[in-house]
């Protein structure tokens, strides 16, 4: 991949997931007793967004390994952007907080963790069920995998126009707009 296959496959695969973290957010204030109770004051919405954020770039992450496994060097390159992406479009933490969920091996596993990230970075009264939370984030994993796949399958010409048809609908735009670019 040259540069601007990097740039355009990690640019769709940025906007599509970002438009997946906040469905994925919505569904859980909607339908997680624990999130709906606390309330949706913004930095409130904010905190749960990027924690949604952090987990579903864990998982394009991997899976963009797995897939350019015998191509390192474009999937680094290809990692980095995405990267960048997600850290300035979604305002995470430079900490390596997202990392914890790498270690992690089963989706019941990063269910847990993602139910006491919620508990503890939003100060809930309640931590949420991790398996009221599973069956939604196994949702959101299958839905950034399949963006995975076409990020990386589609030609340069479709991702183009479907990253064009995204901009005229302001797909990404408050996390674009976070991007300065």
């Amino acid at each position: 991949m040259d540069e601007k296959d990097i740039r355009l496959r990690s640019l769709y695969l940025f906007l599509v997931v970002a438009e997946a973290v906040d469905h994925y957010k919505e569904r859980l204030l909607s339908e997680v007793a624990e999130l709906k109770a606390a309330g949706q004051g913004g930095s409130f919405n904010a905190s749960l967004r990027q924690e949604v954020a952090l987990l579903f770039r864990h998982w394009a992450a991997r899976s963009l390994w797995k897939r350019l496994e015998a191509r390192a060097d474009e999937a680094t390159r290809i990692n980095q952007r995405l990267l960048r992406l997600f850290t300035e479009g979604f305002k995470l933490p430079r900490d390596g907080s997202g990392v914890h969920y790498a270690a992690l091996l089963t989706l019941e596993e990063e269910g847990v963790v993602f139910s006491e990230r919620l508990f503890n970075t939003l100060a809930l009264a309640r931590k949420p069920s991790a398996g009221m939370c599973l069956p939604l984030i196994d949702q959101g994993r299958e839905t950034v995998l399949e963006h995975c796949v076409a990020a990386l399958t589609w030609p340069l010409e479709r991702l183009t126009k479907a990253i064009e048809a995204m901009s005229e609908k302001g797909v990404g735009e408050s996390s674009m707009d976070k991007l300065g670019s």
